[in-house]
This record gives C-alpha cells, sequence and structure tokens, in this order.
C-alpha cells in the first residue's frame, strides 16, 4: 500500500498524455536500427554458385559396371567438396577477387556442399562487399571445376559452372533494413511503454482515488475536476457533489475541521466552496479560518477584519467582534493578525472548546479550515473539538503514505472521519469517480 497505487487506466492515462514520446520512441527505433542495419549490420552479404560433376568412364552396360561407376563418381564428389575447401584454391580465388585478408579468415565465409548427396556442388560465400562476394564465388566455382578436372584424370571428370553467383542489388539491402527498421520501431515503443510502467509502480502519489480508498476503507466524498478556476462552473458542480455527500454523512455533527495532508493541496479551495454551497442552500454557515501561518481564507473570500481567531482565543476581543460576514447566511472569522509563536498550543486550549461550543448555538455548521496534517500539530488539536473531519487530497501530489498517515492521525482523534474530497483531478477520472448527486 505504502508503494502506491496502481492501476491499468493509470498506466494507460500516463501513456496517453506522454504520447508526442511514443511517436518519437517509435521514429527513433525505426531509423536508428534501419540505419545500422543499412550501415554496419547488413553489410555481410550470402552468394552462392554451383558446379556440375560428370564421371565420364565408358563401361559395357551391366548392372555391376553401373554400379561401379557410381560409387566412382560418389567418390569423386567427396573428394572434390574437400578439394574446393583447400587452401590451396581458395587462395587462387581470392587472387583472382582481389581479396586480401587470409585465407583462414576467409575459409570461415565459405561454405561447400553437395545438393541432396547429388554430382551437382553448391559453393557458397559470404563477405562483406557484395561484387567481391560474388566475383570469389564464382571464381571459386571456376577454380574448383579446372582443379578437379585436372586431379581426375581416370577415369576423365567433366565439372562444369552450372549456376553463376549474381551481385546482390542495393535494393535487396534497403528492404532488408526497413524491416529491421520497423521492428526497430516497435521495439522503441515497448521500451517507451516499460519506462511509463516503471514510471507508474514507483509513482508514490494518489492517481486513483477510488481504488485508494477503497483500500484505505475511507469515502470518497467527491472531487474537483483540474484546470478549472475556482469560480468556474464545473468547480461548482463538483462542490454541490461535495455538499451531497457531506449532508448525508454528518447527521447531527455541525463543528467540520477540513484539513489537507500536505502544504498546497487545495484545502481552502474545498473549504470555502462547501461554505458557500451550504450558505447558498440556506444553513447558516461560519467558516473559521485556523491556519495561523498561511491564510488563504481571507483573499479568497476577500474579507477583512481588525480581529482574528487568534485575538479570541487571546481575549483581545470578543466573539462578536471577530466574525465577518461575507453573505446572508456566510459569517467568517479569519486567522490571526499578529504573529503566534505556537499555534498548535493556542489552538488546544480550553477557551478553543467553550468558543465553539458557543458558536455552535448559532450556526448550522461550523467549517474549520485548518494547515495540513503531517506538517504542524494543528489539525489534530482541533480535531478533538470537532464533530467530524474531512481530507483534502490532490492528485499526482499526495503520496499514498503521507495521506495514510494523516488518515492515522485523524482517527486517532475524536473527530468522526467523513472522508476524502480529491483535488485537481484529471477530466478522463470525472465520470468513473463522481458519483455524489447535488440535493437540489
Amino acid at each position: 500500500m505504502k508503494k502506491g497505487i496502481f492501476d491499468w487506466f493509470t498506466f494507460y492515462s500516463l501513456a496517453r498524455k506522454r504520447s508526442f514520446f511514443a511517436v518519437a520512441a517509435v521514429v527513433v527505433g525505426f531509423a536508428l536500427l534501419a540505419g545500422l542495419s543499412y550501415t554496419i549490420l547488413d553489410t555481410s552479404v550470402t552468394v552462392s554458385s554451383t558446379i556440375s560433376l560428370v564421371n565420364n568412364l565408358q563401361t559395357d552396360g551391366s548392372l555391376q559396371a553401373e554400379k561401379d561407376k557410381n560409387d566412382i563418381s560418389e567418390s569423386i564428389a567427396r573428394n572434390s567438396v574437400a578439394l574446393i575447401q583447400s587452401d590451396n584454391v581458395l587462395k587462387q580465388a581470392m587472387d583472382l577477387s582481389k581479396i586480401t585478408k587470409s585465407v583462414s579468415d576467409f575459409s570461415k565465409g565459405v561454405k561447400v556442399s553437395r545438393v541432396d548427396e547429388s554430382n551437382v556442388i553448391e559453393i557458397t560465400v559470404t563477405y562483406n562487399d557484395p561484387t567481391r562476394a560474388a566475383n570469389a564465388a564464382n571464381n571459386l566455382a571456376q577454380v574448383a571445376c579446372e582443379e578437379i578436372q585436372r586431379r581426375n584424370t581416370s577415369p576423365p571428370v567433366t565439372a562444369t559452372v552450372l549456376d553463376r553467383a549474381d551481385t546482390p542489388s542495393s535494393k535487396g539491402k534497403l528492404i532488408s533494413a526497413v524491416k529491421k527498421g520497423f521492428f526497430g520501431g516497435v521495439l522503441g515503443l515497448i521500451c517507451f511503454l516499460a519506462v511509463i510502467f516503471f514510471l507508474s509502480i514507483k509513482d508514490y502519489t494518489i492517481r486513483n482515488f477510488r481504488l485508494f480508498c477503497k483500500t484505505a476503507k475511507v469515502d470518497l466524498l467527491g472531487i474537483l475536476p483540474a484546470g478549472q478556476r475556482p469560480t468556474s462552473r464545473q468547480i461548482s458542480e463538483s462542490i454541490r457533489n461535495v455538499r451531497a455527500a457531506f449532508r448525508a454523512q454528518i447527521g447531527d455533527g455541525k463543528r467540520v475541521l477540513l484539513c489537507s495532508v500536505d502544504v498546497q493541496e487545495g484545502r481552502a479551495v474545498v473549504a470555502s466552496g462547501l461554505a458557500n454551497a451550504l450558505a447558498d442552500s440556506g444553513n447558516k454557515v461560519l467558516l473559521i479560518d485556523a491556519d495561523m501561518r498561511t491564510s488563504h481564507i481571507r483573499s479568497r473570500l476577500r474579507v477583512d477584519s481588525v480581529y482574528g481567531l487568534a485575538d479570541v482565543l487571546l481575549g483581545k476581543c470578543s466573539i462578536a467582534d471577530a466574525i465577518v460576514p461575507s453573505t446572508d447566511y456566510l459569517d467568517v472569522i479569519c486567522a490571526a493578525t499578529t504573529y503566534v509563536e505556537k499555534p498548535s498550543d493556542l489552538l488546544d486550549c480550553p477557551v478553543t472548546l467553550e468558543m465553539l461550543e458557543i458558536l455552535s448555538r448559532r450556526y448550522d455548521y461550523i467549517l474549520i479550515d485548518a494547515p495540513s496534517v503531517n506538517s504542524y500539530g494543528d489539525a489534530a488539536a482541533l480535531a478533538n473539538k470537532c464533530d467530524c473531519s474531512i481530507l483534502v487530497a490532490r492528485y499526482g501530489k499526495t503520496r499514498v503514505d503521507a495521506a495514510l498517515d494523516a488518515l492515522t492521525v485523524l482517527k486517532n482523534t475524536s473527530a468522526r472521519m467523513l472522508g476524502i474530497v480529491a483535488n485537481d483531478v484529471p477530466s478522463q477520472y470525472l465520470p468513473k469517480q463522481s458519483s455524489a448527486k447535488d440535493d437540489e
């Protein structure tokens, strides 16, 4: 579980998102292997020529005489194979073909064999120059015929070149290179998919919230789409879905803690959006900004006040002095207006609980925007004074192990865990993961 949540749809999404690199891998693989094949890998060519042996021994036509003639022909053919592979014959053919390498090296590319155990001998030559390969095969066949006839005079043997080797055309080499290029393209695509697969299994961030929530045994309250402004219609619809799931699960609870796993995961967007959505449906809502380090609610809702939450808890002002109206049904208490040395200790004091109990009698819902769970102890301190909690996580940023740690912290408090709100989720996940219906 701590090594990440992997599924094939995530793998497909990552591969599709990087399709340009897939095309590049195919092109590079094709060009690389085709180029290597044409210039280096396929420089050696193989050609062949054949010679025919005829035993000119005269017989009386009897069966025994014909049998003896066949036995002699068999012996001549076997000896001829060995003769063609001898250093002397090979050296003559090399000199005629202007091949300068050693006889032993050249002989490695020469293969001599009888065709179907007949008196036809095939000479195959493999060399890195098509023209010289064909010349060598033909010259070797010609020299072999001369040597066979010179050495076999009793009975006389006629050796003739049956088929001559042709110089391979560059077109065939090009076709071979193109075929290997296609293989290189497939290999490049496989390498691309292997890299994506490796990145997928090594990606420890949450990319499938349904699977994560199922594994962590926590509800998915809703998702917010990526690439949208907080005031966009899609975000508003998503927040309404969160509101529907929120109402279905909160029961008699009023005080709700909203916190994120880590920083910059969209907690303030969810808190302000949910507060507005509840207020729009006629509920009296109070949104408390409890992040005394990096407050975002003040600028997001465009509210300002002389006093803040810290001033109330420190006794510098009354609760009423710190409350600022945002809309007809939504009020806001901003965070600290002055520096607070130890926010966690201040939020954990009994005064905080007294304040929340007083406010609970005035409002239908109190939403508390708290700092990230894994960064500070503020969220845990506030959770023990709330009825329930909501955790915000961000697609592709929130790590699985960090989310599990945050859930453990919240579940060990007195607040009931309502679920997770997924933020910044790509559009392809929305139809599958968005299930909450609006309650309007």
